[in-house]
């Protein structure tokens, strides 16, 4: 198959963005929809790399969320992102609406089946193996909250410096095909 670009797409809440899901599931599923609760959460503290990726490869880089109804949340992912990952462009930030199927939107928008080079980063696994049944790639975020069973996927990472190495060993499975 040989190499081909991949399309990053990586998700937000607790794989960029520090959620905050230490609290109970009953409280955080209260705060989330009060005003501010996403403009003021921080960082992931590597978000650095992320931008580096977003500004040497603008159109290959995009945002894929899900957002709770409040009148709030789009808005504040939306200050968020103009915040801390400035070189994402804003034309290739997808939202979806909680629950619904990420990999069925992300179709929709990019106009295209998806193939094995659009690369999901996330650490929700109902939403790695929705995206790998339509053609895609999961990456498994693994954070202090999701430590279960990584090992059940193939590609994990636990920061995004590993991420490079997690691409190079994706282009050798695949032109191994």
């Amino acid at each position: 198959m040989g190499k081909k670009n991949f399309t990053l797409f990586f998700d937000m809440d607790d794989t960029i963005v520090d959620f905050g899901c230490d609290r109970h599931v009953d409280d955080v599923l209260t705060v989330i929809r009060e005003e501010g609760f996403y403009e003021n959460l921080g960082p992931l503290p590597f978000l650095d790399e992320l931008n580096n990726i977003a500004a040497i490869f603008p159109d290959n880089v995009y945002i894929v969320s899900a957002c709770v109804d409040t009148p709030y949340c789009i808005k504040e992912k939306i200050a968020w992102l103009k915040k801390y990952l400035p070189e994402a462009k804003k034309e290739n930030v997808i939202f979806t609406k909680l629950g619904e199927i990420k990999s069925e939107k992300v179709e929709e928008r990019i106009g295209r089946k998806m193939d094995i080079y659009d690369i999901l980063v996330d650490d929700y696994s109902k939403n790695i193996n929705e995206w790998e049944q339509a053609g895609g790639t999961g990456i498994k975020y693994k954070n202090k909250f999701n430590t279960k069973d990584p090992s059940k996927y193939k590609y994990v990472i636990s920061n995004y410096t590993q991420l490079a190495s997690v691409l190079r060993k994706i282009n050798e499975d695949h032109s191994k095909r």
